[in-house]
């Protein structure tokens, strides 16, 4: 578990630059669903708004579980030659439980570290290069136990020397979008 706490630290710093994006140049808004529409729509974004030289690939998309709810809510009836499962890599075996559909080349992957903007029912994924961000790690994550004897405890001492920022600003959009709870009824 403590490893578990440690990635959920990690990905919620690199959420935490999602915002700022192209100069936080927002794709969607507050009160609008992550649909089908939408999807495309950010996809021709990001491709069509990168500068003069090629968009690094691949691009990703990531978004709350809420929000990917409509997007594959409105992709249940479209044939499968638009909405394309996962390529096989060395990768899908680590993203296979978050990855949701592809669009248009890009996968789209659910991320409920993902919070909402305060005082909204709103929240910010991403689209983006995979050169748009980066995580440099110094140290992984080591674990080591430590005895204390007064407590008649035994402390999980974890620790990881890391950093994320951005590599290239233009290469990514912050995209928001509802992240509400829907209706199970």
């Amino acid at each position: 578990m403590a490893g578990d706490a440690m990635s959920r630290k990690r990905d919620t710093d690199i959420i935490a630059l999602f915002a700022a994006l192209n100069g936080a140049t927002v794709l969607g808004a507050d009160n609008k669903n992550l649909s089908q529409v939408n999807a495309a729509a950010c996809v021709a974004f990001i491709r069509g708004n990168y500068g003069q030289e090629p968009l690094p690939n691949p691009v990703y998309a990531v978004h709350h579980p809420n929000a990917l709810f409509y997007l594959v809510k409105d992709s249940a009836g479209v044939n499968a030659t638009y909405v394309q499962g996962i390529l096989s890599s060395y990768q899908e075996e680590f993203l296979r439980d978050f990855w949701k559909m592809k669009i248009s080349g890009v996968n789209f992957f659910e991320d409920g570290n993902i919070a909402k903007v305060s005082g909204y029912d709103s929240g910010y994924g991403a689209i983006f290069s995979k050169s748009a961000m980066a995580i440099v790690v110094g140290k992984e994550v080591g674990t080591e136990r430590d005895r204390d004897a007064s407590m008649r405890a035994t402390e999980l001492v974890t620790v990881s020397d890391y950093g994320v920022f951005e590599l290239d600003d233009r290469y990514g959009f912050p995209a928001r979008f509802e992240i509400l709870n829907p209706s199970t009824a």
